[in-house]
């Protein structure tokens, strides 16, 4: 076949390689130059007759090989064979990027497809002389495409023509992996980095572990390997891996995907250097400002460690992996590190991404839920619905510490009626026992500055000193390195230490502001101005209730 023929399809083969790959493929320019590479590397042998046909060096014409015999076997699995672990050796010695390493081989595979539609055929099984044709019919007037004919020039102009067809990958990957119920083809198009919605994924199997029948929607979290995807249950809270695969927690015989609610996603990358797993999630929960917001965890951390555990549940999809002594971390959360909290870490790379719901209209829905909780608690009803300038409140008299009104008091609006007495109380004992914390807080971050500002001052001596003494030459560079690099980790451990103890003050701070936000919901108020026509206190079947009117 010619060169034209094997670039149009050597292009058009890598393309349906991409929509068939069960995982994205993140490609530029030289993944199709690599894959046309890979098929015109087996028509070097015929470069290379060339130049010895027409050379005049003895070199060449004193070569005793014949021309068929090299194609043949560059033509052959033998051959394919040797060039992949050729390949594989320089990729991997010079760490080169493997999506290359896929485009040269299958650009390879391609050539021994097509040259299996030439009239020749191919020696596929080198060197056994057994030659394999897709043209099988020996008296078919067609047995073949000849090099540089008609029939081959339309061939391959069929070919390029079906590969500008092919390149809205994502489009045919969707309706394939749906088909052969391919988890992570099924949900290929849902980009979590750009993702306005969360992805609901409806699974109707069952358990592989409990047999137990599974029959409803989860919350897709993001994809493991190729042939699974980690999902959340809504209710409890745990996570599965749903596939194909025998090791996973759910077998599916049916999926859909659905569209769920809008979801705001940021990430952030983060390298940790000798500290441990416990100033590791403190850190982490410093960064949430909201409850509702989501943080699933991916990386490695390396850990000098023999004493750690990693406590399983068979029927669970575990976040966490042990591999020698590595911690392979695949959308954990918080809670599952804070299991391993005391496992100290030498060093690791970590992708943090944080997922937020979006609710409308958030204020008049916070506004709505503390209104139901003032009615519901303290039975407040008006009169009468059409007269807005009567109001009364029912309570019960022994959850309340003081009436703040009489009968004949002139109130205004915002004044306060009545306050509760058990709770309130309790909640400002809480906050005192807050407010000594975070000063307990705040003196340990003064002896931790302290702390280290005497030793940093006591390095920075040394430092000096080193570096006048390898001025003159009495000691070598790497003794001036030491003294930085113990330098740079002081500040480092003294970072991450005040860091840890700020974001306890920030708990403890965010408690008090919850704990006055709600000491002011005890407080009943008027909603009106007006007087107050009736306080009442009443004893009734061994329950003591009040109410109070203002007209």
């Amino acid at each position: 076949m010619s060169i034209y023929s094997h670039i149009a399809f050597s292009l058009l083969f890598i393309q349906i390689v991409r929509v068939l790959l069960p995982y994205d493929v993140k490609i530029d320019i030289f993944f199709y130059l690599f894959a046309v590479l890979g098929n015109l590397i087996c028509i070097i042998p015929e470069i290379f007759f060339k130049i010895r046909k027409c050379s005049s060096f003895k070199v060449f014409n004193r070569l005793n090989i014949s021309r068929n015999e090299v194609i043949d076997f560059t033509n052959s699995v033998l051959c394919y064979l040797i060039y992949s672990v050729i390949l594989n050796l320089v990729f991997f010695i010079f760490k080169l990027n493997t999506t290359y390493l896929l485009s040269l081989e299958i650009g390879y595979i391609s050539h021994l497809i097509l040259e299996s539609f030439s009239v020749t055929g191919v020696r596929l099984l080198y060197p056994a002389f057994i030659r394999f044709s897709l043209i099988t019919k020996k008296d078919a007037v067609f047995r073949g495409f000849i090099k540089d004919s008609k029939p081959e020039r339309i061939l391959a102009g069929v070919f390029i023509l079906l590969f500008v067809i092919c390149l809205p990958t994502d489009s045919y990957k969707k309706i394939i992996h749906s088909i052969i119920q391919n988890p992570i083809g099924a949900l290929s198009d849902v980009k979590y980095e750009a993702s306005e919605k969360e992805t609901i994924v409806y699974v109707k199997g069952i358990h592989n572990v409990t047999h137990e029948k599974i029959e409803k929607n989860f919350k897709a979290i993001g994809w493991l390997g190729a042939n699974s995807v980690v999902v959340e249950d809504p209710e409890t809270g745990y996570l599965y891996s749903i596939g194909k695969g025998l090791t996973d927690n759910i077998q599916p015989f049916s999926m859909e995907e659905k569209t769920g609610d809008n979801i705001l996603i940021t990430s952030k990358n983060i390298s940790v250097y000798r500290t441990n797993l416990h100033k590791i999630v403190s850190e982490l929960d410093s960064t949430i400002k909201d409850p509702d917001t989501s943080v699933f965890i991916t990386g490695n951390l390396y850990t000098d460690d023999e004493n750690y555990h990693i406590a399983s549940n068979p029927t669970e999809y575990n976040p966490i992996k042990l591999a020698q002594k590595c911690l392979e971390l695949q959308f954990a959360r918080i809670e599952d590190l804070d299991r391993l909290k005391n496992t100290h870490i030498t060093t690791g790379k970590l992708v943090i991404r944080y997922e937020k719901k979006i609710k409308k209209n958030n204020e008049n829905v916070a506004n709505a839920e503390e209104n139901n909780y003032n009615d519901k608690k303290y039975n407040k009803e008006d009169t009468k619905t059409e007269d807005l300038n009567k109001f009364k409140i029912s309570f019960n008299a022994m959850d309340i510490s003081d009436i703040k009104v009489k009968v004949g008091q002139k109130v205004k609006k915002g004044d306060v009626l009545v306050i509760s007495s058990k709770e309130q109380d309790a909640l400002n004992l809480e906050n005192q026992k807050n407010n000594i914390d975070y000063s307990k807080l705040e003196g340990s971050i003064s002896k931790i500055q302290a702390s280290y500002k005497e030793k940093l001052d006591s390095k920075y001596k040394e430092l000096e000193l080193n570096k006048k003494l390898y001025s003159e030459g009495l000691i070598s560079e790497q003794a001036v390195k030491n003294i930085e690099s113990d330098i740079a980790y002081l500040k480092a451990n003294e970072e991450l230490e005040i860091s840890s103890i700020q974001s306890e003050q920030a708990k403890l701070s965010a408690q008090i502001e919850n704990n006055n936000k709600h000491i002011s919901r005890l407080e009943i108020k008027s909603p009106i101005n007006g007087e107050v026509s009736n306080v009442s206190i009443n004893f009734n079947a061994g329950v003591i209730s009040g109410s109070i009117s203002v007209e």
